[in-house]
């Protein structure tokens, strides 16, 4: 209620509810909505992202399970077992190539070795 006691005047205010309420119901569409649905693709895409970088892994578990218990055989290049605590100890930087990534350059390569 507004009053202007110069002229007497009294103003009253109001909505009607169902306004109020369609506005407020508008203003949760518009806002609360597009951050839920926003949520669950993020969500969505994050599960994916990770099942397709866990992939390889559970490839290589369903391998180990397949061979026999003490195999020291070699297992798509990285050496397992006994061979590779052979070379990690008498070759420490042929180990460390094989733990590198192809992409790694020489000066990574001769820093990692020398650490």
């Amino acid at each position: 209620m507004l009053e202007d006691k110069q002229n007497d005047l009294r103003i009253w205010v109001g909505e009607r509810d169902d306004v109020r309420s369609d506005l407020a119901d508008r203003i949760v569409r518009h806002t609360l909505w597009p951050n839920v649905l926003g949520s669950l693709i993020l969500a969505a895409m994050i599960w994916i992202a990770i099942g397709w970088g866990l992939k390889p892994l559970e490839n290589m578990a369903a391998t180990l399970r397949a061979r026999h218990r003490g195999s020291l055989l070699q297992l798509n290049g990285v050496l397992v077992g006994a061979s590779l605590l052979a070379k990690a100890v008498y070759k420490p930087t042929s180990i460390l190539n094989l733990l590198l990534p192809s992409r790694a350059g020489a000066p990574e390569r001769l820093l990692l070795a020398y650490c």
